[in-house]
């Protein structure tokens, strides 16, 4: 059996690390934890539209250009298609800022292409990968501190 003795400073400066790893954790905006949600969000939205034409159609590449993440209640996203129409993407789904992201569109056909092609299932498998890698980063430096 291995014990350790720390002395009051070096429970002292344990607790202080503890209560800094906790607070970038913290779920609400400009924390460590709301920047990781944040690129989270982002790098899904880029691997979902990476995805091939035999997974997501293109006429006029509305849907791809419509993919994209909320990470503030009042985001709102236009954008236009391939034919230079512009669209208002804003998704209604209510989020708690800093405690999480969705990543979607309004595009009204977007989910039957998602059932007969994946597009939203493969984009994410893609990103899961780049997930992993980033939450070891955010760990790492959390606890560096």
């Amino acid at each position: 059996m291995i014990t350790a003795n720390l002395d009051p400073k070096s429970v002292q400066h344990l607790v202080k690390r503890l209560q800094a790893i906790e607070k970038a954790l913290e779920p609400k905006p400009r924390t460590e934890l709301a920047k990781f949600l944040i690129e989270s969000g982002l790098e899904l939205s880029k691997a979902i539209k990476k995805q091939t034409k035999d997974v997501m159609p293109v006429k006029t590449g509305r849907l791809r250009a419509s993919v994209h993440p909320k990470y503030t209640p009042s985001d709102t996203f236009l954008y236009t298609d391939g034919d230079g129409k512009a669209f208002n993407g804003g998704l209604k789904e209510n989020i708690k800022e800093g405690e999480e992201v969705i990543v979607g569109t309004n595009v009204n056909y977007a989910f039957k292409i998602d059932l007969t092609h994946g597009f939203m299932r493969k984009g994410e498998a893609d990103f899961m990968p780049i997930f992993r890698r980033n939450m070891d980063k955010l760990a790492a430096k959390v606890v560096r501190g």
